[in-house]
């Protein structure tokens, strides 16, 4: 077989194989587009499915570090051959209440920084510029 005749095939294999994947796409676009209500709840019902399975992963990542850490501080040596599943529940309990008090102390410093600036606006003063406003628009 000659190089030329091998460039040929694998260009040849190419051009067939790009346009396969073009006349499927081309199809199945097609058909999604003749189907979109379908599709639209399919998507929908497959959203409500995997939303809660991600939001887990996302924090059972992001809270792992955490648990770990307070494993440890619980057993009392970093490397345990085997972790106690009480343990671990309990490591995974006091991570969650940790996340949970922090947000609690952000809301509440954010409800209070809200509160004071509310009560800091002078009410008279809206009074008045309301009042004027309300003349200026009736003239």
């Amino acid at each position: 077989m000659k190089i030329k005749d091998y460039f040929d095939l694998k260009t040849k294999r190419i051009c067939v194989a790009a346009s396969v994947t073009v006349i499927l796409t081309s199809i199945i676009l097609t058909l999604l587009y003749m189907t979109g209500d379908f599709w639209i709840k399919i998507w929908s019902l497959v959203l409500a499915v995997i939303q809660p399975i991600i939001i887990g992963g996302i924090f059972c990542y992001l809270l792992a570090p955490l648990v770990e850490r307070i494993e440890s501080i619980l057993i009392g040596s970093k490397k345990a051959e085997r972790p106690n599943h009480l343990i671990r529940s309990i490591s995974v309990l006091l991570s969650f209440l940790l996340v949970i008090v922090g947000i609690l102390i952000l809301l509440s410093l954010i409800i209070v920084t809200v509160t004071k600036s509310i009560e800091s606006i002078n009410i008279e003063a809206l009074k008045n510029l309301a009042l004027s406003t309300q003349n200026d628009m009736n003239e």
